[in-house]
């Protein structure tokens, strides 16, 4: 599966996780790309959703402790 396949397929995980972590949809739809994008695409479809699902969350939640500490401090 291709990163760009990898990308459509959890577009909706992805802004489902902003939503939770209240962080901006394009924010969490760069994390997926990222995640898409380092993703290694020779792998089962399972181990891509394992993989895909932990770096997008991973990423998203950092961001939501950034920006929180950023406006408790700024």
């Amino acid at each position: 599966m291709d990163a760009q396949r990898i990308y459509r397929t959890y577009r909706r995980y992805a802004l489902e996780l902003a939503a939770r972590y209240d962080v901006p949809g394009d924010e969490a739809l760069r994390a997926l790309a990222r995640a898409a994008f380092q993703c290694n695409p020779n792998l089962a479809d399972f181990k891509i959703a394992q993989y895909v699902r932990a770096r997008t969350e991973e990423s998203i939640a950092k961001s939501a402790s950034t920006r929180l500490e950023f406006r408790e401090t700024g």
